[in-house]
């Protein structure tokens, strides 16, 4: 039986697709903490020192106020900043009750952080 070539060209791209969606998944949620910490850019230092600012349980003004204008936000929930102006490397804050209850850092492929 004659498998078509269309067919074969398809399994290959699916699985490049998984390979490097693999690599970059990886890459980012096994550097957290420390890890993460030194992967850091110095044109991230900025977004750094903004984050470390933020804490658990202050207001969304109060975070507003550190942060600025976020560049997308989801029903006044979960506020988020491009970190310079990339799509895969954002800071995102959660709220319930009108109140902060977790900071993810994730940059796609280098690292997340969280608190």
């Amino acid at each position: 039986m004659k498998v078509k070539r269309p067919l074969i060209a398809l399994g290959i791209v699916i699985l490049l697709v998984v390979v490097i969606g693999g690599f970059f998944g990886a890459s980012t949620f096994l550097n957290t903490g420390d890890k993460a910490l030194k992967r850091i850019s110095p044109a991230e230092e900025p977004y750094l020192a903004k984050y470390n600012l933020l804490q658990i349980g202050m207001t969304y003004d109060q975070v507003i106020a550190i942060m600025g204008k976020p560049d997308r936000e989801a029903l006044g929930l979960r506020p988020t900043w491009r970190v310079n102006d990339s799509p895969f490397n954002q800071i995102s804050a959660y709220f319930e009750n009108e109140k902060l209850f977790k900071v993810r850092w994730m940059h796609i492929g280098s690292f997340i952080l969280e608190k």
